[in-house]
């Protein structure tokens, strides 16, 4: 099993035994964001960070589009405790932003060819970080709140 930067590929390790109830849970996911986003929605990674791995800083810039990404972990994390993160830097101001991680997250990017975003991944913990990461159509934004029932949305605004 290939492990780059500490973290590990679920999709490059179909030896574990736990790989099959996984595909079948990325097909079950896929199937269900297909209804959302349309048949343009597509896999761009499945991720595990065990304890104390990362992923170096980098741009993806030769997939540009966006990006969503379903962040989760095996344990509750303690308010305050910032040691799972993402980090980018702001291709505009160049300042150094960092997001951090919260069990069952969904967080949307874009990523372009220029100028790039560059960023990283940090899980500084004893705990286990999963992502999954899809490509979404430019208009997710419009597709996502017309999947929502308007009465969610009207709570929302109140």
């Amino acid at each position: 099993m290939r492990r780059d930067f500490h973290l590990i590929n679920l999709d490059q390790a179909p030896s574990l035994p736990e790989y099959q109830p996984y595909f079948d849970a990325k097909v079950r996911t896929l199937e269900h964001l297909e209804k959302v986003f349309g048949p343009g929605i597509r896999f761009s990674g499945s991720m595990w960070y065990p304890p104390y791995a990362y992923r170096l800083w980098h741009t993806n810039q030769t997939q540009p589009g966006w990006r969503m990404y379903l962040i989760d972990f095996d344990e509750d994390i303690p308010a305050g405790d910032t040691r799972t993160f993402m980090r980018y830097m702001n291709p505009y101001t160049k300042e150094l932003v960092t997001l951090a991680d919260r069990p069952q997250l969904i967080r949307f990017f874009r990523i372009r060819e220029d100028p790039v975003l560059w960023h990283c991944i940090v899980n500084r913990a004893e705990r286990d970080r999963w992502s999954f990461g899809f490509v979404v159509p430019d208009d997710w934004m419009q597709r996502l709140s017309q999947a929502t029932p308007s009465s969610e949305r009207d709570k929302r605004v109140q």
